[in-house]
């Protein structure tokens, strides 16, 4: 197992929204940079291969825990006003951010990706109780966040 630390999702700071300019250009560059950040740690769980996916998730309990910061601290559709109000990079950046999340919630919602990986609904069943990693709440901040953009979808977790 690579030893990898995951950074935890912050929500954007209010200097942000409000456009307050003392603080705003610090703000902005930290904020790009943690989203950026997030972003490549995302990235590289999903470029793993199946077995690998399975023992970062497991063994790695930053995971979780950047997984569920996301859950619990990303804009909700009715934020979506203020939030508009962002930088178009900060924007963009968050797009991804979401759909990468959304990717990763659906992988380990999955037992078997193909033909050659797969582990049986016994062990998967196991895994995703021992490991907590999905409970009521997680379940319904996916289904809030995730279904206005991926309406179908969610359904699949």
């Amino acid at each position: 197992m690579e030893d990898r630390s995951f950074l935890t999702y912050r929500s954007p700071p209010l200097s942000l929204i409000f456009n307050e300019p003392i603080r705003y250009q610090a703000d902005l560059d930290e904020y790009k940079e943690r989203l950026t950040l997030f972003e490549s740690d995302l990235k590289w769980l999903l470029s793993l291969d199946y077995q690998k996916f399975w023992v970062q998730v497991i063994y790695n309990p930053s995971i979780s825990q950047a997984i569920d910061s996301y859950l619990k601290q990303a804009p909700r559709p009715h934020d979506k006003l203020k939030f508009n109000l962002l930088p178009k990079v900060v924007i963009e950046l968050h797009d991804s951010i979401h759909r990468l999340v959304f990717l990763a919630c659906l992988r380990m919602s999955t037992c078997q990706e193909s033909a050659e990986n797969f582990m049986s609904e016994e062990v998967y069943a196991n895994i995703i109780y021992d490991n907590f990693l999905f409970d009521i709440a997680k379940l319904i901040d996916i289904c809030v966040l995730l279904s206005l953009i991926h309406i179908s979808e969610p359904t699949r977790l």
